[in-house]
Order: C-alpha cells, then structure tokens, then sequence
C-alpha cells in the first residue's frame, strides 16, 4: 500500500523521520486501519497505542486512554487541581514506562473529547517531568472527524463550553499550542464508482442537496416490499432495534435453539466485550464473523449462514458460495496493558484477561456504530432516526457499492448531520498541506533537537557548579584543596565541554542543513561520530573527580545538598557517557538511539527508586574500603591485571580507565582479594564494576 499511495509514505515519513505530531485522517476505506497494523508491527519508535473505548481498543489492539492513565471519566477543566484524575494510582513500572515513551497513538479520535485530550496532556507533564505540551511525546491521532462524534451529557457541556469551542478533539487547548500537521488519506480501497464516491463525499462534508438525495432514495424500497438481497445486512441507528431485529429472526427458524457461553478469565471488562457473552443461534440463522482468522478462512464483516450446528460447534457457509463451509471454533481475544520487560526495558504487551467466544454475531441487523470499520456487498439502511452527526455517511460508505444498498425509509435532510465547526477545521487543515519543503524543516528541526540534546551539558554544568559552592561556601577550610579542585574543574567544563559543544553545534547545524534533515549523511555521521568520542572522554575525567568529593561532613544539611549534587551528577554523567560512547561506536541511528536512551532512563529511574536510595543513602558508607597504596608491592600480579584491562577496553572500544581506575588495580594487585566480599572494599570498584567484571578478576587474582 505504500508503494502506490504518497499519502501513506508521507504519514510514515512523518512519523519516523520527525516528532511533529500528526493527525492522520481520511474517509472510510482509505487504509487507516492498515497504517496502524503496519505500524505497529515495525515499532520505529517507542509507542503504546491507545483508544477511547473498550470494543475500539481491542480492535486497535492496544489499551483504552482511561485505563493506560488511570483517568476518572469525569470531565477535565483545564488549569484546575486534579483530584479526578487519579495518576497516584499510577504504579512505578508504568511511570517508568510513560517517561521513556517516543510515540503515544490515539485511535478513533473522532470520539475523544477535548476535555480528556488535555487530561492526557496534564497527566504526560506530571509524570515525564516536562512542561512541554504532551510532555514531549510525539501524537499520532488517527481517526474520521466525519464518523463518530464524541458523547457529551447535557449537563456537561455548560461547564466545558466555559474552555471549549467544540467538544472534538481539536479544541484540546494543550495541541492548540503545538505544531501538529495533518495527511489526508483519499484514495478509496473499499469503492471503486466514482459517482458514488461523489454522493459519499457530499453526505460526509455536509453538501447533500436534494439532487444528492434524490439520486440516494432511488435505493429506496417500496412499502413492503421485500428486499432484493438475501444476504442484505440490516443496519440501524439503535441497539434496541438490532436485538429486535436479531430476536424476531431468529424465533422464526424452526430448529433447535443452542446457546454458547463465553469464557472469561481474569479482568476483561464487560464494555469491552467483542461478541454476546451468550451466543444463541439455530440452523438456519444469519450470522457475521468478528474477527479476521490467522489463516485467512475467514475475515471480520464476513457473512454466512449457519448450516449445522450441535452442542459444541457449528458450520457456516459463506454467502459467498464459492468458498467452503467453515466449521467454527472459538476464538480468543485478550484485554492487555502496557508494561516493561525488566530486564531489556522493552515495552510489552502483558495479558490481563481474556475473553474466549465464537467470532460469531447474529447478524440479520447490527447498529450502524458496531458497522464501522466493516466492508459489505449489500446492506439494507434505516438512517431515518439517525441522532450523531456521521451516523449516515458511516451507514452508507459500508457498502461497496451504490447497487448494493437498499434504503428501507427515504433519506431526509435531518439524517444528514454535518457539524460546520468540523467542516471548517478539515477545510482549514487541506489548506496547510505537508510540502517537501515543509516535510524536510521538520525532519531538521527533528534532527536538531535530537542531537543538540546529545551535544547539552546543561545539567552537568549545574550539577558540578552547584557542588563547588557548597565547598566554597561550607567547606573551604576543611577542605581547601577538594574546594580548589572544585573551582579549577568548573572552568575545565566551561573550557572543554561547554564552549566547544557551542562551536561543535555550529557545525552539526551546518551539516545538518546540507543534508536535509537526513542524519544517515556520511559527513555529518563522521562528524558527529567524533565529537561523541571527545565528548566521553571529557565526561570520563569529571566521574574521577566526583568520586574525590565523598567526603565527611557534620553538617547534615550541607551533606544532603552535597549528597544530592553528586548523585545527580553521577547519574547524568553515566548516563551521557554510555550514549556518547554508543554514538562513538555505532553512528547515530534515530531507533537504535531512542532504544538506547530509553533503556538507560529506565535504569536510572530504577535506580533512584526510594527503595533504592534508602540502601546508600549517605556519603559515609564507603569508609569500608580499604586505602589506596601508594605503590605496587606485586608487580607480576599487577602488569597482568592492567593487560586484562587493555584487552577489556579495546573489546568494548573504550579508554583503558572507563574499563577500571589504576587505583583501583594498584589496590587489588597489593591486596590480592580472593572472595567477592574482599573485592568490594577495593577502593574505586563499585557494584557496577562487581556485576560487569567481577568474576573475572577473581579468576586473574586467583592465579
């Protein structure tokens, strides 16, 4: 499909090559739904995908905007305090999960309000720690605004009006201060009549004049009449119609009545049920398949008729004779939930419930909102109690073709319900369409950001700053030489790190330019490739420093600031170093980068768990190590422990130091630790260090 559609390639592009938001839009049949399958199946970007009910969820395969952020379904008032949205609740995993997110989709988003769009938004910056709108996550929105709109309560809208202009999505106010784009899908894969075509568009934008009706109601049957079409799928705009529909056939078929129960296990919500969790049937009767099978048997909307049927299966036979009956078998659906593999820190799909059924609905009639989505050959329409705006375009573009559909009451104006406000937005979002130009600004813009955030060492510079004025300020009689040492690292940074970082932006800034937002150029690549490897080499020398600024203090406040400082450095050193150092090695490569940064967040966050923290809380607990000597007393031990480190670092493409600290081997040289309880007090040797190389540097001192 993406071959032969721009549009397609376009919203891909998008998606993988910037982190513009995008709302991807089209009529019904344009492949929205095989976009997101596709998407999902390649995973350019960390993502979850998301959707406003229970039955759009399962069918998105992803989870419902509620649930994913424990939101009440109360309405948001923008700016206010949010004892209704219960992010508290919210468990550490997930945090973790949210804050190392790249993408987050929203299917159907017709149906989300605007309300919730910015409960989305309040709750993205609370967790991510980021006043960017959205937190800094780029959206994907997917959806018709011509198709179903989403439900407000009379008594909701007086308060929401109070912020909202219209209750659709595009009133949020938080993406009203964004950029986001917007790609059209138009070429029709479900028509293929393009005077049809033409009578669609005109019920969808709200243009159907009487001409446009005229030639709609010569579908119409006479009174009583009955229909043409045997197979003919009944749609209508209530559920209560359906089931009476449903009901009344079915009493009329002579045979044995069979029910079917569901079976659930686990939390599998009963809105978000796929099929009756009774499923009663006879021969003879009408049914629907629900879902596609994986081995292409059978598809979702296809229609059949029961033919046998016993106590534990039944046979189907296709209304397309051509195809052989089909013995049904149940199938199962499941409720999942996004969660984080511990140990790769790759977002996963864990099942919660599960939901077992025949893919089966009796389908005399089925309403016009469980049609979306659906394909038919021949459908018979009773729209003239229609109620939602999009209700009679959703109804009329199931059918493959104006030939096939039946009207059982003749379309009048009312049914036509087109929201102007809509219309305007879809008008005004045709009118900015995504150029070349404007697609290769993005793809800079995306490109810059990405590696001016690499090339920032913003907090580091804070962090350290922050550390030499405590020593100035607190402890420069103490620690006079640690305090100058402070002093002289500081403008080290600035010199170093700092300035040329400034200079090094202007020249990625340049090559960026030249390539057009495309980071795989190979002067830019070298460039940047470089300049990671001088920058971890910087990095490297402020991690020695910090470890000599564990130091005693009494004061308690001093040493909590202290103590804070240092970890904060600590942790952004180790993290900029292991990107810079990966950037160094492999190149910069967008997925391959994000997949990194968010396994290394994920950690940190872990590791700054309270649990955690309460563990080493103090400056004071590495008094168990012993001291570091001045010189080697083993000096055959000790030329053997530097060659394992110079054979370590040139394995791992990294300076002999980040592999371990001479120190640290002039101490285990001398003391010869045989157990790792004796190794742990080496000094300089952390339980980084323990975990990574421990063993076998007990196999070396052992020899």
């Amino acid at each position: 499909m993406t071959q032969d559609n721009p549009q397609i390639a376009l919203a891909r592009q998008i998606i993988e090559t910037t982190d513009t938001h995008l709302f991807l839009t089209g009529k019904a049949g344009t492949g929205k739904t095989t976009f997101l399958r596709r998407l999902r199946q390649d995973k350019p970007k960390r993502m979850v995908v998301l959707a406003p009910t229970g039955i759009a969820a399962i069918n998105a395969e992803g989870v419902t905007i509620h649930s994913f952020f424990q939101l009440s379904f109360a309405p948001f008032f923008p700016g206010a305090q949010m004892p209704q949205n219960n992010t508290f609740a919210i468990n550490k995993q997930k945090m973790r999960l949210i804050r190392s997110l790249d993408l987050l989709v929203i299917d159907e988003i017709s149906m989300v309000r605007a309300d919730l769009l910015d409960a989305v938004d309040a709750t993205l910056r609370r967790i991510r720690r980021n006043t960017q709108p959205f937190g800094g996550v780029q959206l994907l929105l997917i959806g018709d605004l011509q198709q179903l709109a989403p439900v407000v309560r009379e008594d909701e809208w007086p308060m929401l009006s109070r912020y909202y202009d219209t209750p659709f999505f595009f009133s949020s106010q938080a993406l009203r201060r964004t950029h986001y784009v917007t790609v059209e899908l138009t070429k029709v894969y479900r028509q293929s009549d393009q005077h049809f075509l033409n009578l669609l568009n005109a019920i969808r934008e709200g243009r159907a004049d009487n001409q446009v009706l005229q030639q709609l109601n010569t579908r119409c049957l006479p009174a009583d009449a009955p229909s043409p079409y045997q197979d003919a799928v009944r749609l209508v705009t209530h559920n209560h119609q359906a089931q009476a529909i449903n009901q009344a056939e079915l009493a009329k078929l002579s045979g044995k009545e069979y029910t079917y129960a569901a079976k659930v296990e686990g939390k599998f919500p009963e809105t978000s049920f796929p099929v009756d969790e009774a499923l009663t049937l006879k021969e003879g009767a009408r049914v629907m398949f629900v879902k596609n099978d994986v081995n292409k048997t059978y598809f979702n909307g296809m229609l059949g008729n029961v033919i046998a049927i016993g106590e534990r299966n039944f046979t189907v036979q296709p209304v397309d004779t051509e195809k052989e009956p089909i013995i049904v078998h149940p199938e199962r659906w499941e409720n999942t939930r996004y969660g984080l593999d511990e140990k790769t820190g790759e977002i996963k799909e864990i099942v919660e419930g599960t939901f077992v059924q025949f893919p089966i609905k009796p389908a005399w009639a089925i309403t016009i909102h469980k049609s979306q989505g659906l394909t038919f050959d021949h459908v018979e329409i009773d729209a003239s109690a229609a109620f939602a705006a999009g209700q009679t375009y959703v109804a009329l573009s199931r059918c493959r073709t104006l030939e096939g559909i039946v009207l059982s009451r003749p379309l009048t104006p009312d049914a036509i319900i087109a929201d102007e406000k809509v219309t305007a937005f879809q008008s005004q979002a045709r009118a900015e369409e995504v150029t070349h130009e404007r697609l290769n600004q993005m793809r800079n813009e995306y490109a810059m950001h990405l590696l001016t955030e690499l090339f920032t060492f913003i907090k580091e510079r804070a962090a350290l700053a922050g550390i030499h004025r405590q020593f100035e300020e607190h402890l420069y009689r103490t620690y006079s030489r640690t305090s100058q040492r402070c002093e002289a690292e500081v403008k080290l940074f600035d010199a170093h790190v700092v300035n040329v970082s400034s200079t090094f932006h202007r020249q990625y800034s340049q090559l960026i330019a030249l390539a057009g937002g495309d980071l795989s150029d190979s002067a830019l690549q070298e460039r940047v490739k470089k300049g990671s490897a001088y920058f971890a080499d910087r990095l490297e020398l402020l991690r020695d420093f910090v470890r000599e600024t564990d130091v005693e203090v009494d004061n308690r406040e001093v040493r909590q600031r202290i103590t804070t400082l240092r970890q904060e450095l600590s942790a952004e050193l180790s993290l900029h170093t292991r990107l810079l150092r990966f950037v160094a090695k492999e190149g910069f490569v967008t997925k391959e980068y994000l997949s990194l940064r968010a396994r290394l967040l994920i950690e940190q966050d872990r590791e700054a768990d309270p649990k955690s923290a309460r563990q080493g809380k103090t400056t004071h607990q590495r008094t168990d190590k012993i001291s570091v000597p001045e010189e080697v007393t083993n000096q055959a031990l000790y030329k053997r422990l530097l060659q394992w480190r110079r054979d370590k670092a040139e394995e791992l493409s990294v300076p002999a130091y980040v592999v371990l600290q001479t120190k640290a081997i002039i101490a285990m040289a001398n003391a010869q630790p045989q157990t790792r309880e004796d190794l742990a007090k080496i000094p300089y040797f952390g339980k980084a260090s323990m975990e990574r190389y421990g063993e076998e540097l007990l196999s070396i001192l052992a020899e």
